[in-house]
């Protein structure tokens, strides 16, 4: 069974999502994310822009694609009383997987000495060395 929220679209397919697409494409997309932050997390010792922010941004992009739409849709349907308890579930992990990434950013993860926070102010230093 195909997923329309895990096709590429340039506008959401709104006709084409029905509730049981929204547990598999959040579960995928934050599955996705946690493995690309994981990878993101053990090359921060030379970040540059394309190695830090760029991959930062495609992880919010790639999140926000899924869920952007499957809230939209909840909002709605809220506001009609028809709002979906898998949804709500799928919001869950959603949140929790935001507050992985400040935990990540923050590098409070079991210890880890590298961090996104440590990444982005090596990055600026060496910008302002190279720019100075």
């Amino acid at each position: 069974m195909s997923n329309p929220l895990l096709e590429n679209y340039v506008l959401p397919p709104f006709s084409e999502i029905k509730p049981e697409h929204v547990e598999p494409a959040v579960t995928q997309a934050i599955s996705q994310a946690r493995q690309a932050v994981d990878k993101l997390l053990t090359q921060v010792s030379h970040p540059t822009w394309e190695t830090l922010v760029e991959p930062m941004e495609d992880i919010d992009v790639s999140i926000d694609r899924v869920w952007s739409p499957v809230s939209h849709m909840n909002s709605v349907r809220a506001n009609e009383r028809q709002g979906d308890a898998r949804v709500t579930a799928c919001w869950l992990d959603h949140v929790r997987f935001w507050g992985e990434l400040a935990v990540a950013f923050a590098g409070i993860n079991h210890g880890r000495p590298n961090s996104i926070l440590h990444a982005v102010e090596r990055l600026k230093e060496l910008t302002l060395r190279k720019h100075g």
